[in-house]
């Protein structure tokens, strides 16, 4: 059972932290890349052609106990058939983040990683990223 620690983990310097201290790397996974609860202030949105709630993160994931390769086919104008290639990797933990143990201990704060294997969806998400407004604050 984790128990929630009295400092932090973000707030530690990598430099301080025993190399083999495996609680670290715990407490960052809990503190920092677990998705917890779903909530309508958050993360649960409803798309104008649908009537459910769904989490935007698309949380939870479901458990899966080998790495795969999945294809989805993607519709596209006249009678062109396109799949689009995604690798969903080896899960026991619905609500947890996909993160490399290494970049996570040296960043110290949340970390989604993902493998690149179609360059579209690589264009579509920087396109949208540097599209991306300010919020003002």
């Amino acid at each position: 059972m984790w128990i929630r620690p009295e400092v932090h983990p973000c707030q530690r310097s990598r430099n301080d932290i025993p190399k083999h201290e495996k609680s670290d790397y715990v407490d960052l996974l809990n503190m920092v890349q677990r998705h917890t609860r779903c909530s309508t202030s958050y993360c649960l949105r409803k798309k104008s052609n649908e009537t459910e709630l769904k989490c935007r993160f698309h949380f939870p994931f479901d458990i899966c106990p080998k790495t795969k390769l999945e294809f989805e086919k993607v519709h596209t104008p006249g009678d062109n058939v396109h799949y689009r290639a995604k690798i969903v990797t080896k899960r026991n933990d619905s609500r947890l983040n996909n993160h490399q143990q290494l970049q996570l201990q040296e960043w110290r704060a949340n970390c989604d990683i993902q493998v690149v294997i179609d360059h579209y969806p690589c264009v579509e998400y920087l396109t949208k990223y540097a599209a991306k407004g300010l919020i003002a604050g």
